[in-house]
């Protein structure tokens, strides 16, 4: 393989390995804040939980509180150099 073709294959690659997930506060139509845990593939937004709308900032408050720890369950570990390498050498 071509070494365009290896860097091409490996920037595929990370638009899968490098999603991380973070916490997204919205305005709603109604006015409220909407607080979501998204994280973007390939630049691609994508909503994987939405935690809940309020409307006023003491709520706002516990939402982002549940919002982090929701979080914390779902991060993933990344891969490691060695597993990348040996995906590239496929």
């Amino acid at each position: 393989m071509s070494a365009a073709g290896k860097y091409k294959r490996y920037v595929d690659m990370m638009c899968y390995i490098v999603d991380m997930a973070y916490i997204r506060k919205v305005k709603t139509g109604s006015g409220a804040t909407a607080v979501q845990i998204v994280r973007k593939e390939c630049g691609e937004l994508i909503i994987m939980e939405h935690v809940g709308s309020v409307h006023s900032d003491e709520a706002l408050a516990r939402l982002i509180e549940k919002a982090r720890k929701k979080l914390a369950g779902k991060q993933r570990m990344l891969f490691d150099i060695d597993e990348m390498n040996e995906l590239l050498e496929r």
